[in-house]
């Protein structure tokens, strides 16, 4: 049994090591751990609860207070004089209820929505990266995983080539340097299987970067066999992004807010009025003095001339204000421009894997042909090397190809603030 235990743990370590992870399961853990959206969430409840506290402004306030005081006298003159002690304990409370005479406040609570709004939006824009950034560091292990495959072939064949080659060397059919040749290619390969395979971790460790977890966790993703679905026809793309997109929503809930800021600034000389009211009892009142008081008041405050402070400031919030308008204008154009742009770049993804694909078809054809001709003693050792080199740069690139295009269908999906679906 002692040992058993080491052969079990390197058994679970092996089956965690193989843990496949789907691309859904990625986009999950991001939306969900990614620090990013934590840090939207944590600005969202602080905007709720600075709402609340502008709604609170409408409310009453009540306040209680409560003390007790000694005194202790010596030395008095007169008849009994000499020592005197007073003692009092009061309790109360005060209700105050504020009246928004100007205004001031409605506009405060409206500014305080607006920018919950801002906050809401600013977090959806976030988790729209974020399933982006999720989905590109995703493929992007796909793409190191499927190069590394492509190079295990290219050792593979390589391999075979070094065993024909020096078994016909022994039977004398062959020249040393035609095995040398063959030998370096098979080195060359080698070497290159190296850095895919140093791809695919730093790949790994990138996406679990992204997913805000250990950066050493071990595990395998999907091979995507198909291509991205075709782009609907969208005539409408980029009112279609600009509908969607929470970016243009944030930047037209932040002027709003800054709208309300600059009535909160008009609002600077207008009256404002509240009334109160508060009660008061003596636990340890003396002969002559009240044991309880009670008092009522209405205040009422009207600055009526403060040398243009309130004036400069309207200017002020006003220019915010605009500013404001300008930057969500910018907002929904540059939305736009992403949505054509991330468009054309999906087509031209598309016909980039076309091209690659039958670039492929002709690189499989022409090492047969070379390796036909070297069998025949027509063609050379570097036509099947380099054939070969052709072969599996031309394999590589239907790759690069294939997830270029998914990449760039992600680039449109956030371009117009859509979700992946896995097409059928």
């Amino acid at each position: 049994m002692r040992f058993l235990a080491p052969v079990l743990l390197l058994m679970a370590g092996t089956a965690m090591a193989q843990e496949v992870l789907t691309l859904e399961e990625a986009v999950r853990i991001a939306e969900r751990d990614a620090f990013q959206v934590r840090i939207a969430q944590s600005n969202l409840d602080k905007f709720s609860g600075t709402e609340r506290s502008a709604r609170g402004a409408f409310g009453p306030t009540v306040t209680l207070n409560g003390g007790h005081s000694q005194s202790q006298f010596e030395g008095l003159s007169g008849p009994g004089g000499g020592f005197f002690r007073s003692e009092s304990t009061e309790l109360g409370a005060t209700l105050v209820q504020p009246i928004d005479l100007s205004g001031a406040s409605r506009a405060a609570l409206r500014s305080a929505k607006y920018s919950t709004v801002a906050a809401k939006a600013s977090l959806a824009a976030i988790l729209n990266q974020v399933r982006h950034d999720a989905r590109v560091a995703y493929w992007n292990v796909a793409l190191a995983q499927e190069l590394v495959r492509v190079q295990e072939e290219a050792v593979a064949a390589a391999g075979r080539r070094v065993d024909d080659a020096r078994a016909r060397e022994k039977a004398g059919l062959l020249p040393r340097f035609d095995v040398l040749r063959f030998e370096v290619d098979q080195k060359r390969a080698e070497e290159a299987l190296v850095r895919a395979k140093g791809d695919v971790e730093t790949s790994r460790q990138t996406l679990n970067n992204v997913l805000a977890r250990d950066v050493g966790t071990e595990f395998t993703v999907e091979y995507a066999t198909e291509m991205p679905p075709p782009i609907p026809d969208q005539a409408n793309l980029v009112q279609l992004a600009v509908s969607n997109r929470p970016e243009v929503q944030e930047a037209d809930a932040l002027a709003g807010s800054l709208d309300q800021t600059v009535e909160i600034q008009r609002r600077g000389t207008r009256p404002s009025m509240a009334v109160s009211a508060s009660y008061n009892r003596n636990l340890g009142a003396t002969q002559g003095s009240p044991t309880a008081t009670t008092t009522g008041s209405l205040q009422v405050s009207w600055p009526i001339f403060d040398s243009g402070v309130t004036r400069g400031r309207v200017n002020q919030a006003t220019e915010d204000a605009r500013q404001a308008r300008f930057r969500a204008e910018q907002t929904a154009l540059v939305i736009g421009l992403e949505a054509e742009t991330a468009a054309t770049r999906y087509r031209t993804a598309v016909q980039a894997y076309e091209s690659a694909f039958a670039a492929r078809e002709l690189a499989v054809e022409a090492l047969r042909l070379a390796e036909v001709s070297y069998a025949n003693q027509v063609g050379t050792v570097l036509d099947v090397t380099t054939s070969q080199a052709d072969l599996t740069a031309s394999r590589g690139a239907v790759e690069n190809a294939r997830f270029g295009a998914w990449q760039a269908y992600s680039d449109l999906l956030r371009a117009i603030g859509g979700t992946w679906e896995k097409p059928e």
